[in-house]
């Protein structure tokens, strides 16, 4: 994925905090602007705007350079929709929420290639006070460690400073922006093809889980059921984890160890036929797996002595460089729970 110099959660919030007179300056010109796209539109449905005239040219072509005039007269026709319009200026009024849905906590985006470009130049009209434009530059450097966050989201992400273009790299520097996202198809590729070679990865082998790469989130449930479960246990500490082993046979793949730190055997159906496995006295595993895209889906509920104490999802999956990622969803009536671990193969 590639986000070209995109906003921030709380944009407008952000600014108001650490450049109250920039924003004061600044705030205007995206409502002004957002004003004019629904006026626009407004006039396009009711037919006020006639093709050839110089009311509908400002409202449907772009101002581009002009080395981009076929671009210039392609969006011209697109944006005679009035729906686009109202799709843009929609945009431009909900920049702060769109960057809180990306920067979700819960998300998360393994190990897939992330290029965050952040422009680096920011022109002002000369008239602007020194004062206002000392504080744009405290709201430009806050901006650029919102993107920082971004690109933490990949264990292959990153931010890419662009000197010498505004907001608009896509127009002031179109060759970052291809050169990016040549880099990122081109880190995806090795995984096509090795998904063409086989149908599905194979986990066999021994796998030791990385402490330092395991997150874990939990939720707990403000007011669980009476008699509700107890929750388990926390994981154990980071010297207690152990080899999770994968030992596949037909289709079938028996799993031991791992982060439980236990030596009882589940076992794994990616036909999607129901398995059971006994974990500990009166605790069984019950479980239906299958695949999806390439990654290892398993649903699954422990039963205490008949009882659903927990269910949850384990996602599977193989990235590029031949680390094994599970994603585990976690339920139960106490609480809520998200863990991300990352294996490496051993033998």
């Amino acid at each position: 994925m590639v986000l070209v110099d995109p906003a921030i959660p709380d944009q407008d919030a952000v600014r108001e905090r650490v450049a109250p007179k920039f924003a004061a300056f600044g705030n205007a010109a995206p409502r002004a602007e957002a004003t004019r796209l629904r006026q626009c539109a407004a006039q396009l449905r009711s037919g006020a705007l006639k093709r050839g005239t110089p009311g509908y040219d400002e409202c449907t072509a772009p101002s581009l350079l002009p080395s981009a005039s076929a671009l210039t007269e392609v969006l011209a026709q697109l944006n005679a929709d009035p729906a686009r319009l109202l799709t843009q200026a929609s945009a431009i009024e909900n920049v702060s929420q769109s960057g809180r849905e990306v920067i979700n906590p819960h998300r998360r985006y393994g190990d897939m290639p992330l290029t965050v470009l952040t422009s680096g130049s920011h022109p002002m009209p000369p008239d602007v006070p020194a004062d206002v434009r000392e504080q744009a530059a405290l709201y430009f450097r806050a901006l650029a460690s919102g993107h920082d966050a971004y690109a933490a989201l990949s264990t292959r992400g990153h931010n890419q400073l662009v000197p010498d273009s505004g907001h608009f790299i896509q127009v002031d520097n179109p060759k970052v922006v291809l050169a990016a996202i040549n880099d990122v198809l081109s880190k995806i590729a090795p995984q096509s093809l090795l998904a063409a070679q086989s149908s599905h990865p194979n986990f066999s082998g021994k796998w030791r889980i990385d402490p330092t790469k395991t997150q874990q989130h939990a939720t707990l449930v403000a007011n669980p059921p009476q008699g509700a479960p107890a929750i388990p246990p926390p994981p154990p500490s980071e010297h207690q984890y152990t080899v999770e082993q994968i030992e596949q046979s037909g289709s079938l793949l028996k799993i031991s160890g791992g982060e439980a730190g236990t030596t009882a055997v589940y076992t794994i159906d990616p036909t999607g036929k129901k398995v059971s496995d006994s974990i500990a006295p009166g605790l069984v595993r019950v479980a239906k797996s299958h695949w999806n895209d390439g990654r290892l889906v398993t649903e699954w509920q422990m039963e205490r002595n008949g009882e659903v104490v927990m269910h949850g999802t384990d996602t599977r999956s193989l990235t590029t460089d031949g680390l094994q990622i599970v994603d585990r969803l976690i339920e139960s009536p106490r609480h809520h729970a998200e863990v991300h671990l990352v294996m490496e193969r051993v033998s």
